[in-house]
């Protein structure tokens, strides 16, 4: 059972996490609108490139994981 510090904390987190997605989701038309349509593309395909790359960590490692004889 958690105690009131560790909750206290866990409850600064949500909302510093809520904050900072809130702040992410008001900015994103006036970075929209500055980065262009080709920035927005560029930045999608490098985001594309970042979750493919966990994807394949993720994959990796459940396979260790998995067949440790592949390590």
């Amino acid at each position: 059972m958690a105690n009131r510090d560790d909750r206290l904390i866990l409850s600064r987190g949500i909302i510093v996490v809520a904050i900072a997605v809130w702040m992410a989701l008001r900015l994103a038309s006036p970075i929209g609108a500055k980065l262009g349509i080709t920035g927005l593309n560029i930045a999608t395909r490098v985001m594309g490139l970042l979750l493919t790359a966990i994807a394949i960590q993720m994959l990796t490692s459940g396979l260790l994981e998995l067949l440790p004889s592949l390590g």
